[in-house]
């Protein structure tokens, strides 16, 4: 007889009203859930979540988890339960990153077809419903950025990636928490347990680094060096550069230009 690849346990798409509740419990076996439509508020495994649509959470076997429709709408999932038999490839499932930006992956149409043949069980069910799934890993290993960007990796490169690199536009604390979709006040602790430093206070210091670099290296006057950095006004930079390094950026500039 012909060993399954895969059971599985439940797909459904639910509904939660506003203020409804799933509280904490785990399970043996994957639990997927992938937002339709609606927003809450997710606990897995310790981390906390902002949950929003075409976004998946992905809980391990004996994972803990919980959540709660914290919207104004109704908050609609498709939900997959299910073991897979093939211990390599559960160990890689295993290692995906608990939550996933799959916005522009074809995920809700495969848990689709997943529920069309589960329901009907036509021969061969097993083997595409296996397939899909490995389609699914597939499609969150790409959109996780393995080599890219993680939605919620511990080390929280994906918000120091991104500060470093937007030096010279606004950002809030919201914005940032939102790049690793996590609550705003759980990221403000957690990047602060990581850098000892507030993402704005981070922020500062890059900015800084970034001119003194410029300063030294480059052909840009005073002037284009805030901008690059981000200050709108030159004034409020050159103050801004004197407190922290005690000088003036132009002194700066002098000074490593003699060396």
């Amino acid at each position: 007889m012909k060993s399954e690849k895969v059971k599985i346990h439940w797909i459904q798409v639910c509904s939660y009203p506003v203020h409804d509740k799933i509280v904490s419990h785990s399970h043996e076996f994957f639990h997927y859930i992938y937002i339709v439509q609606g927003t809450g508020q997710m606990e897995l495994d310790g981390n906390r979540y902002v949950m929003k649509p075409k976004h998946m959470y992905l809980t391990a076997p004996g994972k803990c988890h919980s959540f709660q429709n914290t919207g104004t709408e109704l908050l609609v999932t498709c939900e997959l339960k299910f073991d897979f038999f093939d211990i390599s490839m559960t160990d890689k499932m295993a290692r995906l990153s608990e939550c996933i930006d799959a916005g522009d992956t074809p995920i809700l149409g495969i848990l689709q077809n997943i529920r069309r043949e589960s329901v009907n069980r036509r021969v061969f069910a097993s083997d595409i419903i296996s397939m899909n799934i490995q389609e699914i890993y597939l499609h969150l290993q790409r959109a996780s950025g393995r080599g890219q960007s993680s939605a919620a990796r511990d080390d929280l490169s994906d918000v120091v990636e991104y500060i470093e690199n937007h030096l010279d536009c606004d950002m809030n604390l919201q914005e940032l928490a939102n790049i690793v979709c996590l609550e705003k006040t759980y990221f403000l602790k957690k990047f602060k347990q990581l850098t000892g430093l507030t993402p704005m206070a981070y922020a500062r210091n890059a900015r800084i680094k970034k001119a003194k670099e410029l300063l030294r290296c480059s052909d840009m006057n005073v002037t284009q060096i805030a901008r690059v950095v981000g200050f709108h006004s030159v004034h409020h930079f050159s103050r801004y550069f004197a407190s922290v390094v005690g000088m003036s950026p132009s002194r700066y500039k002098e000074s490593r230009s003699l060396e």
